[in-house]
């Protein structure tokens, strides 16, 4: 094989590895979207979404949803993922 042809050849395989490597990082960025964030204890979370309703005069808002999930985790609560069906 010629130095031209292995020059190709090689520049045709790392096009196939860079469209690779960007499909990967599409599928991850898609894989945020399929995540939904859930409390692990949804009786706290509830406590204190109610609690921001009440205290602020528009709901939801990212300043109370934003003081209702300090509260929360203040209170002990954390989240996990969940992948959506």
């Amino acid at each position: 094989m010629s130095a031209h042809t292995q020059r190709k050849v090689a520049k045709k395989v790392e096009q196939e590895k860079d469209r690779d490597m960007e499909k990967k990082t599409i599928e991850e960025r898609l894989q945020i979207f399929l995540e939904k964030n859930v409390p692990t204890s949804p009786s706290k979370w509830s406590y204190w979404k109610g609690q921001a309703k009440k205290k602020f005069d528009v709901y939801p808002s990212a300043y109370a949803n934003g003081w209702a999930a300090k509260m929360y985790k203040d209170a002990g609560g954390k989240w996990k993922t969940e992948k959506k069906k």
